[in-house]
């Protein structure tokens, strides 16, 4: 009888530590956010997004002229806006800077030559990018853009 209960005691020490383990945390590992939308902006390397459309107060105000704007965010943090067909005759072309996303990423930060411009990130999929900002501090702006 002894014996029995040495074995029993035996086997009950061996199979302890795999409870122990298998009750463990079992959350899954949460993917980061950042680095995930970082991704689908640029695609891993370089992505375009043509602009689609421009709302200034919530009216949709897209020129033709605006209908071919590329913006190129490449993963380096280099941000290009090539101003295809220019709504102006003063209008630059192209226009250069980088780009960051907030602590949160919630919001891409432009920074060109002298301006920072912070864009809230309304939608962010494999082809669409929609963002909103204030002109001037005080107008509510958005544009949409899709993947080329």
């Amino acid at each position: 009888m002894k014996y029995h209960k040495l074995i029993a005691f035996s086997i009950l020490i061996l199979i302890f530590p795999v409870f122990v383990v298998s009750c463990g945390d079992d959350d899954e590992e949460q993917a980061d956010p950042k680095a995930a939308k970082i991704t689908l902006l640029t695609a891993g390397s370089s992505k375009t997004w043509v602009l689609n459309s421009h709302k200034d107060e919530g009216v949709e105000v897209t020129e033709e002229c605006e209908r071919d704007d590329e913006w190129i965010f490449t993963f380096d943090g280099a941000f290009t806006v090539d101003y295809n067909t220019k709504c102006s005759p003063d209008q630059v072309g192209t226009v250069s800077g980088s780009w960051k996303l907030n602590d949160d990423a919630t919001a891409i930060i432009i920074t060109d030559t002298d301006t920072e411009t912070e864009f809230t990130l309304i939608e962010l999929t494999e082809t669409t990018l929609r963002v909103s900002f204030k002109i001037e501090d005080t107008i509510p702006a958005e544009f949409g853009f899709t993947a080329k």
